[in-house]
């Protein structure tokens, strides 16, 4: 449901396509993990792909750094790419990590995409407005079964979808050239984050 609206809504640009297509490698994996329960190894190869993915192809990048070298330096990529891996990789895993109770993954998320919602409102990001009204449409749709005595459950294939896409979504929407703090992430995200710490 989420990815129709975005093929509908949204235009085919680099950004889209690197975030359907990173979307895609961590669903294909979690679908996988769920039916034959996959190593840690194969989920953290494929998290590594997402991520450069939307590093390398989308322009996803941590720029919290900028201020000590040249925006356009070879040293600020080499500082940024690692570190939005890190940071990708880590969000993905935190919101995996929530996924423990029903309803408790989607309720937060459910959260985060309401303050992405406002933030892209308020900073004119219709890319990013449509991506989270997508999902929190997904959410509403998902938390009408997954509520306690839950019906369905994410797997997976659903928390690592959701991880991915709420810090995507963050990192485009705080790290580009806006007014937003590039430590905003943090304060959006920060129950999994102080969970799983």
């Amino acid at each position: 449901g989420f990815c129709i609206s975005i093929l509908i809504w949204l235009p085919a640009d680099r950004f889209v396509v690197a975030a359907l297509a990173g979307m895609a490698v961590l669903v294909a994996e979690g679908f996988i993990d769920d039916l034959v329960c996959l190593g840690y190894r194969t989920k953290f190869a494929a998290q590594i792909v997402a991520a450069l993915v939307v590093i390398l192809y989308g322009g996803i990048r941590v720029t919290i750094l900028d201020p000590l070298f040249d925006p356009g330096s070879e040293w600020a990529f080499i500082v940024s790419v690692p570190l939005a891996l890190v940071v990708i990789v880590g969000i993905t895993n935190a919101m995996s990590l929530a996924d423990g109770l029903d309803g408790l993954a989607g309720g937060i998320a459910l959260v985060v995409f309401l303050c992405i919602c406002a933030l892209s409102y308020e900073s004119g990001d219709d890319v990013i407005l449509i991506m989270s009204l997508s999902m929190l449409g997904t959410l509403f749709g998902f938390l009408c079964f997954n509520t306690y005595p839950a019906l369905i459950f994410m797997g997976d294939a659903g928390s690592q979808f959701i991880g991915f896409v709420t810090i995507v979504l963050s990192l485009r929407l705080t790290q580009g050239e806006g007014s937003l703090s590039p430590f905003l992430p943090l304060l959006i995200i920060g129950f999994p984050v102080i969970d799983t710490a």
